[in-house]
């Protein structure tokens, strides 16, 4: 029951930042269109989460639904930022999730032990955009085209606390940063619908061994300030440090639907 808490913890926020793909919502930016532009979006994102983990040198496997991360859930906290000028894009992906959970159980001599469990998880993803590509679709000025490279990384920093009932609380954390690069795609279909596609890989022993992160999305833009956000993504990372017991492994994958709102200024 612990172990698998913490695993639900451990990955419900494993993402990099999935809006960071619709900066671009507005009418189609020409390179010398020096104006700022700004997009804040709050989001949710909900995965199935399998693969493998291994704390303190026991194994595990992980098979979580969005329905075990619902119960567990205190507070969460989702958000994209972005500026835009011109061809460059700076971003930042902040994340936070707090997690708990009780237990009892019997000990041999039929005495109950419970306590409380509380994880918590902070995500910050970062980078810089530039647009390297950017085409009018036939003779439409409001269908184009545009191409962005990433470079950029990903912070995580993870916290358990357990509270056995009358002991004092014991406290562990791990934290480590991936560089990451990447692109994406976005298509203005026409002044109402957008679709992106973006990838990003990481890690490559800098924090983890490896990450990447792979997202799908369709955009409708209601106004000019507001729009609404759907689609899917996929998420990687493999981790490991120590050796016997203490030995420490993450690897696993993270897939399900997005959906959130998109405000630009």
């Amino acid at each position: 029951m612990l172990r698998k808490f913490l695993f639900i913890g451990f990955m419900f926020f494993m993402l990099s930042p999935v809006f960071a793909v619709s900066a671009k919502l507005v009418p189609p930016v020409k390179p010398t269109d020096n104006q700022w532009r700004f997009l804040i979006a709050p989001y949710a994102w909900l995965p199935w989460i399998t693969g493998n983990m291994t704390v303190r040198g026991n194994n595990a496997a992980v098979d979580v639904t969005p329905n075990d991360l619902i119960k567990k859930l205190d507070f969460v906290l989702q958000l994209h930022a972005e500026a835009s000028k011109g061809n460059w894009a700076f971003m930042v992906d902040p994340n936070y999730i707090k997690l708990s959970d009780s237990t009892n159980k019997s000990g041999p001599t039929g005495v109950t032990i419970g306590g409380n469990i509380k994880f918590k998880m902070t995500l910050v993803d970062f980078g810089a955009y530039y647009k390297f590509l950017n085409r009018q679709v036939g003779d439409r000025p409001d269908s184009s085209v545009s191409l962005e490279g990433l470079l950029g990384g990903r912070y995580m920093r993870l916290e358990n606390t357990i509270s056995p009932m009358r002991l004092p609380s014991v406290t562990a954390s791990k934290s480590w940063t991936d560089p990451i690069i990447g692109g994406r795609l976005l298509y203005h279909i026409n002044k109402f619908w957008s679709a992106v596609a973006t990838g990003d890989i990481g890690g490559f022993g800098v924090g983890s061994q490896f990450t990447w992160s792979t997202r799908l999305l369709g955009i409708y833009n209601i106004n000019k300030t507001f729009g609404l956000a759907f689609g899917v993504r996929a998420l990687g990372i493999n981790y490991s440090e120590g050796t016997g017991a203490t030995r420490f492994k993450m690897d696993t994958t993270m897939y399900g639907p997005i959906v959130g709102i998109t405000i630009r200024f």
